[in-house]
């Protein structure tokens, strides 16, 4: 007979899954993603193509590889189409469960991208897990983002990667999971590695929370009512600062002189969603130093919050989040332009391509005068993260600057443009 819940929970989500190509689900060998799977069974009738994906993080040695051999068997059994991936995973200071959470999750993302077609992640996070979650982030100091806990339906960010995720299971217990698991007979392993205290979650879910039991026999579900409403909250402070965006945000950048007009509250508000945007999330004393440094302070053109592979520079009273790449390599591209010399004219230079050095003067096309190069790119505006990298055409036999990067043209070669020619561009090849 088929629990009340399985029913429940496919009502409330059926329409949801029956937008998407394929759906996908994040398997182990524990009870958790057996169960999910074998809920996905029950109405795969009325469902679209399922793939189950196991990550091997590889390290448990041979448990690793019975975990994975347990998972395809399960799938194997049900029908469903089976995908085991073995990782090697480098783990770096955010300690070895976020590392392993994150080769996850890359790894779905680019099996679903490779797979093709509209796909959505089914993981098997539970009631049990939103406590433990909202608990760890309460410690952590987080604000309402992280204390409204998980969504159920998300989608989550891990460097260019973005995938569609849905949390059937997060109104469910974790023992209402043994309990169903046990009478239907449904078989699965338990990982040794969950009953330790030695990683934070476990420490909360085994030291603290049979103590919490005690005296709150019912904390599970307070504390996912206690997300439900942070969740609210969190909604709320997301339609101010989408309101105060229209006026702040645009094509990615923030101004800050729209920003000052708000009050200092939304002012921080506003900030946190555009970095949102951008898919970060600041720790609280990274975020009031980035605040400081822009929004309560004058920034100055020199001031740059970096962290990891991003930073956030200020310039005409505009922030830029920005994610610089190496360039290995300059190239010219040449496109047809308005007003411009003719092919003919380039071919006839034996141009050389140079990076832009301190000193030197220009006189463009569309200025009176000649001018330093410092100051015709402070004269045109350009970010000064972008002028160590300008790019000039020298003809090889006399040394003359023909053509600047965002500059253009020299003047002296105006009377040789034509209604329609030809112009350099700069292709930077990272």
């Amino acid at each position: 007979m088929t629990p009340d819940w399985y029913e429940e929970i496919f009502q409330k989500y059926h329409a949801i899954l029956n937008e998407y190509d394929h759906l996908y689900i994040g398997l182990s060998a524990g009870i958790d993603s057996n169960m999910l799977l074998h809920w996905l069974h029950t109405y795969r009738a009325k469902l679209p193509p399922i793939t189950a994906i196991h990550v091997n993080h590889q390290w448990h040695g041979e448990d690793s590889i019975i975990w994975a051999n347990f998972a395809r068997d399960k799938a194997k059994h049900y029908g469903i189409d089976f995908i085991n991936y073995d990782v090697v995973i480098d783990i770096d200071q955010k300690g070895a469960e976020a590392c392993g959470r994150e080769a996850r999750y890359i790894q779905f993302a680019k099996t679903m991208a490779e797979m093709g077609g509209k796909g959505l992640l089914l993981v098997a996070h539970h009631r049990s897990d939103q406590a433990e979650t909202v608990m760890y982030r309460l410690l952590r100091g987080s604000g309402t983002l992280g204390l409204g806990g998980m969504r159920a339906m998300t989608t989550l960010h891990f460097g260019d990667h973005a995938l569609e995720v849905l949390r059937p299971l997060l109104s469910i217990s974790k023992s209402t999971l043994y309990q169903t698991g046990k009478r239907l007979g449904i078989a699965w392993m338990e990982d040794y590695t969950n009953h330790g205290v030695e990683e934070a979650r476990n420490q909360i879910r085994n030291g603290i929370f049979p103590k919490v039991a005690e005296f709150f026999p019912h904390y599970e579900q307070t504390f996912a009512r206690s997300a439900e409403l942070i969740q609210e909250s969190d909604a709320l402070l997301l339609e101010i600062a989408e309101m105060d965006g229209k006026r702040a945000i645009a094509n990615g950048q923030l101004d800050l002189t729209e920003m000052r007009t708000l009050s200092r509250l939304r002012q921080k508000n506003l900030l946190r969603h555009w970095l949102n945007l951008h898919h970060v999330i600041l720790e609280k004393r990274q975020f009031d130093e980035c605040f400081a440094m822009f929004v309560a302070k004058k920034p100055t053109s020199e001031s740059c919050f970096a962290m990891h592979d991003w930073c956030i520079r200020a310039f005409e009273h505009t922030l830029y989040f920005l994610k610089p790449k190496p360039v290995v390599n300059h190239r010219v591209a040449w496109v047809k332009s308005d007003h411009a010399p003719p092919l003919s004219f380039w071919r006839g230079l034996d141009l050389m391509l140079v990076n832009r050095e301190n000193g030197g003067s220009f006189h463009p096309m569309w200025r009176d005068r000649s001018q330093t190069v410092k100051k015709l790119l402070q004269e045109i505006a350009l970010e000064p993260w972008l002028r160590h990298d300008i790019q000039l055409l020298k003809d090889r036999a006399t040394g003359e600057v023909i053509w600047i990067e965002h500059l253009g043209l020299s003047q002296r070669y105006q009377a040789l443009c034509e209604p329609s020619g030809i112009l350099p561009t700069i292709i930077r090849e990272h």
